[in-house]
């Protein structure tokens, strides 16, 4: 038994190939393996952290440039659309209200939706304007044919008088007549 125990010890610190040697040499291999395993996850961690921090930088500039861009839009909108359809409003207010002048036209400043629908506005008010003008005119023509027609009454009323009155004289002069025919 002792000599079972001494052979044991003699292998566990053998120089070269003693379990204690080998032992010490598998711990600190372990140890170096441990280590290197933890620079590598500090190294990836760290590159990680630099990934999310570039990641939300490019989205906070992205993000910029996107509200950059919407409100460069709207400007662009509100100079080329709202105009034109606020005097296209102002125009119609104005012909609505009784007081509109309809040789009023509406500048075509683009050839867009905006501009073909300022177009139709004007040949629409320049129809309504045509037919105004082809009523004030028939108007004008009637009037003038009821004057005239006022006037011929007025003189066949003159003439009718005046034949009645030559009627009368005639009448009094045939009764006349036949008076004094009876007298004699």
């Amino acid at each position: 038994l002792n000599q079972g125990r001494e052979a044991g010890n003699q292998i566990m610190q053998h120089p070269v190939n003693g379990v204690d040697v080998i032992s010490a040499n598998l711990t600190e291999e372990l140890d170096q393996v441990s280590e290197d395993i933890n620079q590598r996850s500090r190294d990836s961690n760290q590159a990680l952290q630099e990934l999310i921090h570039d990641s939300s930088t490019l989205l906070i500039y992205v993000g910029m440039a996107t509200v950059l861009f919407i409100a460069a839009l709207m400007i662009l909108l509100y100079r080329w659309i709202i105009p034109p359809l606020v005097e296209l409003s102002h125009t119609m207010n104005e012909l609505s209200g009784g007081s509109g002048d309809l040789s009023t036209q509406l500048q075509v400043r683009n050839h867009n939706e905006i501009g073909s629908l300022a177009k139709s506005f004007n040949t629409f008010i320049d129809k309504i304007h045509f037919l105004i003008k082809q009523v004030s005119d028939t108007s004008t023509k009637l009037s003038e044919a009821g004057n005239n027609m006022s006037e011929q009454s007025e003189e066949t009323m003159s003439g009718m008088r005046s034949l009645e009155q030559s009627t009368e004289a005639v009448a009094s002069s045939v009764n006349d007549m036949a008076n004094r025919v009876e007298q004699m």
